[in-house]
This record gives C-alpha cells, sequence and structure tokens, in this order.
C-alpha cells in the first residue's frame, strides 16, 4: 500500500494525493484516522470527510474536507457537477473517433455482480464520459486518453473504455480478452487530474 503525501491546501479544505494501489479509506478505518493526523484533527470529535472516491489502483487527488461545513459544500459541488474530474488512461488500441462522449447507463453485470456493464437504458444510471485521445502510441496498440466525467458511476471511465473496445490497459476486470496479459497485480494505469 502507498502512503499519502500531502497536498498544499490553501484557505479551504484540503486534499490528499493517493499513489494508486491502495483503497480509498474505509469510514472508520485505520487510514482515516491517519488523515484525522495530516489534517490536524488532535481530538477524534474532528474528522476528516471523504467528499469522493477513485478506484483501487486509480491515482490522483483525493479531496477531503476538514471540517462538516466543508464536506457539505464540497459535496454539493461534486453533486452539481461544478468540480471538474479528469483522468487520464493508457487504453489498448485508439478509439475510432479521437475525441467523443459516451452516454451509456452503467449497472450490475447480470453475468457477474462484482462487475458493472453498459445496461439498456431501462436499467442501470445514467452515465456520461467525455474522452479525447492526446498520443497514439506503439504503432497504435496503445493510447493515452483523457476523460472527463459528466456522471460519477462505479467504474465509469473503466466500462465505457470496454465499451468503446478499448479497455485500459492492465484493467484485468474489464480487458475482456482484448489484450495481451499484463503481469499481475499492477496498478490499472488510470490517473485523476
Amino acid at each position: 500500500q502507498t502512503a499519502a503525501e500531502s497536498v498544499p491546501e490553501g484557505e479551504g479544505p484540503g486534499s490528499i494525493a493517493e499513489g494508486g494501489g491502495a483503497a480509498a479509506p474505509e469510514r472508520d478505518g485505520p487510514a482515516l484516522v491517519g488523515l484525522s493526523h495530516m489534517v490536524g484533527a488532535a481530538d477524534r470529535t474532528v474528522r476528516p470527510g471523504i467528499v469522493h472516491r477513485l478506484d483501487k489502483g486509480t491515482s490522483g487527488v483525493m479531496v477531503v474536507a476538514k471540517s462538516d461545513a466543508a464536506h457539505f459544500h464540497l459535496a454539493r459541488q461534486f453533486a452539481e457537477r461544478v468540480s471538474q474530474r479528469t483522468y487520464l488512461a493508457l487504453l489498448w488500441g485508439v478509439p475510432g473517433l479521437r475525441q467523443g462522449k459516451v452516454t451509456a447507463n452503467i449497472g450490475r453485470d447480470p453475468n457477474d455482480r462484482l462487475r458493472m456493464a453498459v445496461v439498456p437504458d431501462d436499467k442501470g444510471k445514467h452515465a456520461v464520459t467525455t474522452y479525447r485521445v492526446l498520443e497514439v502510441l506503439d504503432g497504435g496498440h496503445a493510447s493515452l486518453v483523457q476523460f472527463k466525467l459528466q456522471t460519477g458511476r462505479t467504474h465509469q471511465i473503466r466500462v465505457h473504455a470496454a465499451h468503446l473496445g478499448h479497455p485500459v490497459v492492465g484493467d484485468d476486470a474489464y480487458e475482456g480478452g482484448v489484450a495481451p496479459r499484463t503481469r499481475g497485480g499492477a496498478p490499472v494505469p488510470a490517473h485523476q487530474q
């Protein structure tokens, strides 16, 4: 598990940078106790609040509120899409359109309840992801793609990338046999900016 690093916080709430491979802290787990010390909460009555989540294996900045009021306002900004979440991911192959939008509902995979999948419009939850190919790599065998979430569904980028036919490199859950085998247990190469 990687250690969290502090990110300069300015006047407002603090944030934590996850290096990838570590899951987001559990509500009452030891990582949250560690966050309490990092954000200056001397006693357990003042607790940081996790404002959003990152998939296990995704690196990036984790926003942590230092007070209940800050948590309320930050969570509202995420819910109202005032704050923008941008991700970079390495995909197998290159999407046919160099930029586009995927609008496809996401729900539990009917064949594997541990996975999510694109489901019919009358099922699952509405999900919208925009993407832009930043770089074509290895003669088109892979590409570096920027994703922006307009909704926040579980495994949204991973599911939508697989739906495009270009799954995230190293994502054993959603590669679906499209890609050559990668080293087992490696973090999914996705990063929240």
